[in-house]
């Protein structure tokens, strides 16, 4: 008997069961293949569901959770909170520490402020000390002028002459030295003003509180890290961790599901693809009596073909292929993540 003849066999000997299997293998086909309407394409749409996961960036102890499975948040809102008593400590330690560094820039500034005064003080006595000797040393080189004229007239004892060139030795050496130090740039060390050279002495003082600071602000944001927030507006979906509950880093302790709002994600049966373009008008109706349509159009097209997920499939178990599109419905219809539409394209 050919499959021809079984099958009318079957339909005159139950007509209702025969209908049901056939109209069952219609479905199968549009839904695996997809239908083609009046020139259009029919398929499934779902409220685009994006997930984020809420983890600790490091390892810990959950102190509190405080949201439950589906409760509403929104973006910024406290999800859950990380043990900090070790970060709290440190801190502590840390505030102790740049007090003490604050303290030593205190005490060194007033103590090199009073060595900056006692090296000015000692600056004034040798530049007074330059001016008598520079002037000392005129005064005897016209001595030293004097008696050599006086000398030549044989009418001093020459030892009288020699005294007063040995004087004028000492004096010009000392003068020389002022000089040697004015080359070298001692003077120009001398002449910044006070403020600046305390603070030039106090910079290492510095250096080590504005060290101490970073530290301690480091440790205040890893206690904000271990303060958990929602990254968006949405839904609380899943609780993966409870308080108590020790989690690693990155590991998952909430994920929150928030709809993409005014679009839509359709896969295209493999069949009907090549036939939609960026710029379609789509009619989407929810999977319920009395709902109403929805007007939207195709803003997105993935470049390639893809194995569809397992909702858009007849079958779980039977893999489908198909093309993702990004469909834009008005905003003011609130979509819920995941809802499914009937969608004719055209």
């Amino acid at each position: 008997m050919s499959w021809t003849e079984l099958a009318r066999s079957m339909l005159g000997r139950f007509p209702a069961m025969s209908i049901a299997i056939l109209a069952a293998a219609g479905g199968f086909v549009a839904i695996e293949r997809g239908s083609l309407r009046g020139g259009g394409v029919s398929a499934r749409a779902y409220a685009d569901a994006v997930h984020h996961e809420v983890a600790p960036v490091v390892t810990g102890r959950v102190s509190e959770v405080r949201v439950h499975v589906g409760q509403r948040v929104k973006r910024g809102d406290v999800i859950a909170v990380m043990d900090d008593r070790l970060l709290l400590a440190a801190r502590e330690r840390a505030l102790a520490e740049l007090a003490k560094r604050r303290a030593e820039v205190s005490a060194a500034l007033s103590e090199q402020d009073a060595r900056v005064t006692r090296s000015e003080l000692a600056l004034l006595r040798a530049r007074a000390a330059e001016q008598g000797d520079r002037a000392r040393l005129q005064e005897v080189a016209r001595q030293i002028s004097r008696l050599d004229d006086l000398l030549e007239r044989k009418m001093i004892p020459a030892g009288d002459a020699e005294s007063a060139r040995e004087k004028g030795q000492e004096l010009s050496a000392r003068v020389e030295s002022y000089d040697r130090a004015r080359v070298l740039g001692a003077r120009g060390a001398a002449e910044r003003d006070h403020r600046s050279a305390v603070e030039a002495r106090i910079e290492p003082y510095k250096r080590a509180v504005a060290v101490q600071e970073a530290a301690v602000a480091e440790l205040e944001r890893a206690l904000e890290d271990l303060t958990l927030r929602s990254p968006c507006d949405g839904a609380v979906t899943t609780l993966w961790r409870r308080s108590g509950d020790v989690a690693a880093a990155a590991t998952p302790i909430v994920t929150i599901v928030e709809a993409r709002p005014g679009t839509l994600v359709v896969i295209l049966p493999e069949v009907a693809a090549s036939r939609i373009a960026v710029g379609d008008r789509a009619k989407l109706e929810r999977d319920r009596l009395f709902s109403r349509p929805i007007e939207g159009r195709v803003v997105e097209l993935s470049p390639e073909i893809e194995e569809m997920p397992l909702r858009a499939r007849a079958s779980p178990m039977i893999p489908v292929w198909g093309r993702r599109a990004l469909i834009e419905v008005p905003a003011g219809d609130e979509l819920v993540p995941g809802e499914a539409f009937h969608v004719t394209l055209r």
